[in-house]
């Protein structure tokens, strides 16, 4: 039993409470509704969950980044010229108690992660000219001390970061434009090693990896879709209309969102709306597409 009716007349089994001022109505909306007596097992054990889900609300936590001009934070300072903001972050609760946590990361890093072995930072270290008329940084990406002042670890050099979850950062080799550019360092042992292969090619471009650390998902040069295991080190394909000229991002196509371990794709070509279950590597299309195109965007999702 739940504690809430699934059908009209449901009566509760352990109390069989009938509607009463003295009794809690518990309920999916009317006529769908159950009545508990104040001393009920099935009410008790309700009213421990959702103060255990309180709890747990009120102890998330979240970082903030707020930014300065470089020319006034870090005046004075001799740093490559792409480096145009000095960033501060502060750790807030989500039950909106006040911040005991503020940090100012030096000139020249840019905090972008928070993981178990602190905060993920890129570190400027030079500029170079790109297909523009402006400069890009030249980064490494680097762990970060508790002050937020120092690298603890450099994770790899002339690197930018796709995505970071759990014990896992998916990161690029800046340097690469053909072949096996995307690596994956493992957090907790502190080492890199190369994503998985795929027979459809090498994966390219920004994907998305779910809260969990363990999928990622990303387009192939086949122009397939590709869902990384890297807990078991295996790549599953999915056949998707997938533009992998360049080395285009996910979100340039699909917007997306992970609800545990499915990942919800929705095509801003045609409003198509698509269920991946990475652990099955099945697909559930949506009949009919929704009506939005044009940059649209998932926010968030929650599956069965």
């Amino acid at each position: 039993m739940k504690g809430f009716a699934e059908t009209e007349g449901e009566v509760c089994p352990d109390c069989e409470a009938g509607p009463s001022p003295e009794n809690a109505c518990v309920g999916v909306g009317m006529p769908i509704q159950m009545w508990h007596t104040p001393d009920c097992p099935q009410w008790t054990v309700m009213q421990i969950n959702w103060e255990a889900g309180s709890r747990r609300i009120k102890e998330q936590q979240t970082w903030a980044v707020t930014e300065e001009p470089a020319d006034t934070a870090c005046n004075g300072l001799d740093l490559p010229q792409s480096v145009s903001t000095r960033y501060t972050v502060t750790l807030y609760e989500t039950s909106g108690r006040p911040s005991r946590t503020t940090l100012k990361a030096v000139c020249g890093l840019r905090p972008v992660a928070d993981t178990s072995q602190g905060l993920l930072a890129l570190r400027t270290t030079g500029d170079t000219t790109g297909g523009g008329t402006g400069v890009r940084a030249v980064t490494d990406i680097v762990l970060l001390n508790t002050r937020a002042d120092t690298a603890t670890a450099t994770v790899a050099t002339n690197a930018s970061v796709a995505a970071a979850a759990g014990n896992h950062v998916i990161w690029r080799d800046d340097t690469c434009d053909k072949g096996h550019c995307t690596h994956i360092y493992n957090i907790k042992e502190r080492k890199n090693a190369s994503a998985p292969s795929c027979k459809g090619g090498d994966t390219v471009g920004v994907g998305t990896l779910d809260p969990s650390g363990r999928w990622y998902a990303s387009a192939l040069r086949t122009n397939s879709l590709a869902i990384l295991d890297l807990n078991e080190n295996t790549c599953r394909e999915q056949e998707f209309d997938v533009p992998a000229a360049g080395s285009s991002d996910l979100e340039q196509t699909f917007g997306t969102a992970w609800s545990g371990p499915n990942l919800l794709l929705l095509d801003q070509r045609s409003g198509a709306l698509t269920s991946v279950n990475a652990p099955h590597n099945t697909a559930d299309k949506r009949a009919e597409p929704l009506p939005v195109v044009n940059q649209a965007q998932l926010w968030s999702a929650s599956t069965d």
